[in-house]
């Protein structure tokens, strides 16, 4: 085993997103490369649900893979003992920081695994820092009930672009929108509906803003969501904000006493047409308003002679 296989290539696509998903596909990507010899039956990320009591497949997302008696109980040990478990043809590696295991992976080879070299060890202890570290960072970044970005996120990301303001052409549009008549349904219904209702409505946007390049999503607080698109123009802008209003207007919302289809408000402002970096926030709220104050269910951008107090 080389520790060189930890090198510039594999740290920079960690840390150029510090994404869990990305993490988790290049520990399995490194253990394909340490064991590159040996054939390779299956190979997951785990993680354990105390409260569910079980273990999960997390990476890869699309797998038939199932924890049978066996694969169970040698997920168990390593999860207990906090130890590489190799047995037969399986080996189990948990990664542990701070005597706790925070994941497992799993190995199955189509032969048995004779000799696990000493470094291992050493690669597990770095491997599980990292792995540590990316959770803390976005569990500080993430909002904890829609797992979008958070409204720190949000701030970090327009004081970079200040900081950055003299580049050549840096353009930038922002999607503003709020959940139409949410205190009714969360006052009616209950704060768990409430939650559910911002959980599907952040995760069919979330969705399209994926396929996005240089685009994120934030949750801003209650019922509010900001959409940040870099490099994009109003047009652009307008139309991927219709996209998402309509989408979010065509989903039906059940459960077994009721279903609702909701609509959103929108506004959209763009940099720099609309004023300076810090100022472009505060125009797509504007504009927001204004779609509230005609109807709501619809897409406003801003424009310069807008007053959102006397707008129709």
């Amino acid at each position: 085993m080389d520790l060189n296989l930890l090198n510039n290539q594999f740290f920079d696509k960690i840390f150029q997103s510090f994404n869990i998903e990305e993490v988790q596909k290049q520990f399995i990507d490194y253990f394909k490369s340490i064991f590159f010899n040996q054939k390779i039956k299956f190979i997951g990320f785990l993680k354990f649900l105390k409260k569910k009591k079980k273990f999960i497949l997390t990476f890869p997302g699309e797998s038939d893979f199932q924890v049978d008696c066996k694969i169970k109980e040698l997920l168990e040990k390593a999860y207990d003992e906090k130890e590489i478990i190799n047995k037969e043809d399986y080996l189990v590696i948990p990664l542990v920081f701070l005597n706790k295991c925070i994941g497992i992976i799993l190995i199955q080879f189509l032969e048995n695994i004779k000799n696990i070299p000493v470094e291992l060890n050493l690669i597990i202890k770095i491997l599980s820092l990292i792995y540590y570290t990316v959770n803390i960072y976005n569990i500080a970044i993430k909002d904890s009930l829609t797992k979008v970005y958070n409204k720190r996120f949000f701030e970090y990301k327009i004081e970079e672009l200040k900081e950055n303001e003299l580049e050549n052409n840096l353009s930038f549009s922002i999607i503003i929108f709020d959940i139409d008549h949410f205190k009714h349904y969360n006052d009616k219904y209950g704060h768990l509906t409430g939650d559910m209702i911002l959980k599907v409505v952040s995760k069919k946007v979330g969705e399209i803003v994926d396929k996005i390049s240089d685009a994120f999503l934030a949750r801003y607080g209650g019922e509010e969501f900001i959409i940040f698109l870099k490099d994009k123009g109003k047009a652009e802008a307008i139309e991927i904000a219709e996209k998402i209003r309509k989408t979010i207007e065509n989903t039906k919302i059940e459960t077994q006493e009721y279903f609702w289809r909701l609509t959103i408000s929108v506004g959209v402002a763009s940099y720099p047409e609309d004023g300076k970096i810090d100022e472009i926030l505060n125009k797509a709220d504007i504009a927001l308003y204004v779609s509230k104050k005609k109807g709501r269910n619809r897409t406003t951008a801003y424009e310069k002679d807008f007053d959102p107090y006397t707008s129709n």
